[in-house]
């Protein structure tokens, strides 16, 4: 892989350098800031899934600032030629699938109705607002960072968890771009789905829910299975499995701390629901962990030709 990274006056030059496409993860802590010098020799579609902290990119020649917080996505062009980026990333872990735009037409079409009216001459997002990473995103997103292959099976893995990041992040914003409901009724759906999120161990009800918003019950129940796929307590039940199946890889935490921190009162209680959800009991994926050796990693991919053909 050619892709390099290096530190020049105090200026990061990136170089964007692949074949057909690249998978990168990064972790910063606290609030770092970086002036990145783009190169590119063809235009790029970047795809970028910020799973936790802030992270934003400007640019030094239109001004032009992107921003993500935690749980939030989008799709960028990146065009061909030179130019100047400021990095600012808080708290970040962050995923970055990069393709050739090319590459990533062959797969989109090119008239479909999110791209139709693109330009891939300047820096600029798809979408005017950030898709929030659902539940399925979020999945998905845990499954590439914390991949167990090795070699070209680990290459397959990764081409096929990029395509599906793809797939779930254009079929969710069809979704709410095809509902009947007015912006501010799906800006109210959006701040449960973060209330939800950044509480996971609350024992919500619909009416606190609901009050929460500015809405009622009926609303609230209708609005958000229209716009997430899931009822209000199915939406709840995924995310808090999605968390526990996350601290369970991690290996940091204890099956009594996690039933906590997701929201039961009782050990066995978690135990239950997370047999039904995923089909396997908890301590088994604990213990998948321990004999694996799992540990993080940052990717760094070179996906050959070869293998792009579908």
């Amino acid at each position: 892989m050619t892709s390099s990274e290096n530190l020049v006056t105090q200026k990061e030059i990136l170089e964007l350098s692949f074949t057909n496409y690249l998978v990168k993860s990064f972790v910063a802590g606290n609030a770092n800031e970086h002036n990145l010098l783009y190169r590119t020799s063809k235009n790029i579609i970047a795809i970028f899934l910020c799973i936790d902290g802030s992270y934003s990119l400007r640019s030094s020649v239109s001004k032009k600032t992107v921003n993500f917080k935690s749980a939030e996505a989008n799709i960028h062009y990146i065009p061909t030629g030179e130019f100047s980026l400021t990095e600012i990333a808080v708290d970040t872990e962050i995923l970055i699938i990069y393709m050739e735009e090319d590459f990533f037409f062959r797969q989109i079409p090119k008239d479909h109705v999110t791209f139709k009216n693109r330009n891939t001459q300047t820096f600029g997002s798809v979408y005017s607002k950030n898709p929030y990473i659902n539940p399925k995103l979020k999945n998905v997103i845990n499954e590439v960072i914390s991949c167990e292959f090795t070699d070209h099976l680990r290459t397959l893995y990764i081409k096929a968890k990029a395509f599906e990041l793809l797939t779930l992040l254009i079929a969710q914003h069809e979704e709410e771009r095809h509902t009947n409901l007015k912006a501010d009724e799906i800006e109210k759906m959006l701040e449960v789905k973060k209330l939800i999120d950044s509480n996971l161990n609350e024992a919500y009800t619909l009416a606190y829910l609901a009050k929460s918003v500015g809405t009622n019950e009926q609303y609230l129940k209708n609005h958000f299975k229209i716009l997430q796929g899931q009822t209000v307590f199915g939406y709840i039940l995924s995310c808090r499995m999605e968390k526990a199946k996350e601290m369970l890889l991690s290996g940091k935490y204890r099956i009594t701390d996690i039933a906590e921190l997701t929201g039961y009162r009782h050990a066995t209680h978690f135990t239950t629901a997370f047999k039904k959800f995923f089909g396997y009991l908890p301590k088994t994926l604990k213990t998948k962990v321990l004999l694996s050796g799992y540990f993080s990693f940052n990717l760094d991919f070179e996906l050959l030709g070869a293998l792009m053909i579908i």
